[in-house]
């Protein structure tokens, strides 16, 4: 792990050598190369947490909630995958196991949403992995069955109607888990709490806009919980600063766009980090005496996972701003421009060369990709890709698929892009241009 993270800085080090200085001075509070190391530190912070927290977390549909935070990381979640297709074809297109407690299999929401969010991160079609239709098998059962035995399931369930574009799903379980959120007080679950709001406000998060001020409520309540070496849980229990509370808080100002005090809450969870990276540390409730702990790390693995994202916006939105700037004049380079610059981990633009039809099925053709791991295949019924959209992996040696089994006459957009591993986590190409045809 140490020799990864050395070659981690070492990227950062030339990064910012050829950044122009006007880019890393955008902003008075964070430049550009710091937002770049900060992001390093996360991935390899996130690296760190998954290996620890690997031996003591079974890859079963049980345990879908702790596997989920293995996904948004990018890490290994081919043991899931097995159980779940081994899951599906037992209970011939349900999803059902028991919890600890429970003394026979049922359906919990959260198997599904945990499904469609693993599948849809992998790029797997959630309409047809293992010859299941999960999306459908998930929003039968949302039909009668509403009821989130834990409310931080919400997260994983309203991004998974997100990713299905079941906006009404998602809007009636919001609905229903704001009825326990008091403006000014925050939410209520055995009591409020930093990590409640917190978790409340992240769930929320890919319908803000429908839902902005308690959005915004939430995110402003966050604030009373902060101490000098970080957050703390609530005022009736524990008031002592801990790692969980402040993974939550930077969770949600990550995905609330609020991007210096997601940095400045990742600085502060350092204090909680162990010597090893990426492990982190509680306060034993009897003795008091700080040691590693896997819930502080799996909270922190889950924040990492959200704080990576918002480090990749803010990347793009100083590279953006500054684009329309002059820059300072560089001096005279010492060392030959194709040595100093940092090799592209992105993969080319896919370009589509062909899009045929035929009875029921649309045929796609384009240009190879030299390098790439493989390529996605994506088609939709409208031009936003929001509805009735499917994925389809496609062999790095092909760059051929035909689509079967669609609707006889209708119109259909599709779309191409490839991605290849770095460092075991998937960087994608951008999107071709979007294509439109009709069946026949």
């Amino acid at each position: 792990m140490k020799k990864l993270l050395s070659v981690l800085l070492s990227a950062v080090m030339i990064f910012s050598a050829v950044v122009p200085f006007s880019a890393l001075a955008e902003t008075k509070t964070l430049g550009l190369k710091d937002v770049v190391t900060a992001q390093v530190e996360a991935k390899a912070d996130m690296l760190g947490a998954m290996n620890y927290l690997k031996a003591s977390t079974p890859q079963t549909v049980a345990n879908s909630y702790e596997v989920h935070k293995f996904a948004q990381a990018g890490g290994d979640v081919s043991e899931y995958l097995t159980a779940l297709e081994s899951n599906l074809k037992a209970n011939n297109g349900k999803i059902m196991a028991r919890q600890a407690k429970e003394t026979k299999d049922s359906e919990n929401l959260v198997y599904y949403a945990v499904a469609i969010d693993v599948l849809t991160i992998l790029g797997k079609d959630v309409t047809n992995f293992g010859g299941y239709n999960v999306k459908q098998a998930f929003e039968t059962f949302a039909q009668t069955n509403k009821n989130v035995s834990n409310p931080y399931f919400y997260r994983c369930i309203v991004e998974a109607c997100k990713a299905i574009g079941n906006d009404k799903l998602a809007r009636d379980l919001i609905d229903q888990m704001s009825k326990s959120y008091t403006v000014g007080s925050g939410f209520d679950y055995w009591g409020v709490s930093c990590d409640n709001t917190a978790m409340y406000a992240s769930s929320i998060a890919s319908y803000k806009a429908q839902y902005q001020a308690n959005f915004n409520d939430a995110i402003n309540v966050l604030s009373k919980y902060k101490k000098a070496k970080g957050y703390y849980s609530d005022d009736k229990y524990t008031t002592s600063e801990n790692a969980d509370s402040t993974a939550y808080a930077m969770m949600a100002y990550s995905v609330a766009g609020e991007f210096d005090k997601a940095y400045e809450a990742y600085q502060l969870l350092k204090n909680f980090e162990s010597k090893n990276n990426g492990v982190f540390m509680a306060a034993d409730w009897k003795t008091g005496v700080m040691g590693e702990n896997n819930l502080a790390t799996a909270d922190a693995l889950r924040a990492l996972s959200y704080f990576d994202k918002a480090c990749d916006q803010k990347i793009k939105d100083l590279s953006n701003s500054d684009s329309t700037k002059p820059t300072e004049p560089k001096p005279a380079p010492t060392t030959k421009p194709e040595t100093a610059k940092p090799q592209s981990t992105t993969p080319a633009k896919t370009k589509v060369q062909k899009i045929s039809t035929g009875k029921k099925s649309i045929t796609a053709q384009w240009k190879k990709v030299a390098g790439v791991s493989a390529y996605q295949v994506q088609i939709a019924t409208n031009k936003k890709f929001s509805k009735n959209k499917k994925t389809f992996k496609v062999s790095k040696k092909s760059t051929k698929v035909k689509i079967k089994k669609l609707k006889a006459k209708k119109v259909y957009y599709v779309r191409v892009r490839s991605y290849k591993k770095v460092n075991g986590k998937k960087v994608y190409s951008k999107w071709s241009t979007v294509r439109k045809v009709k069946t026949k």
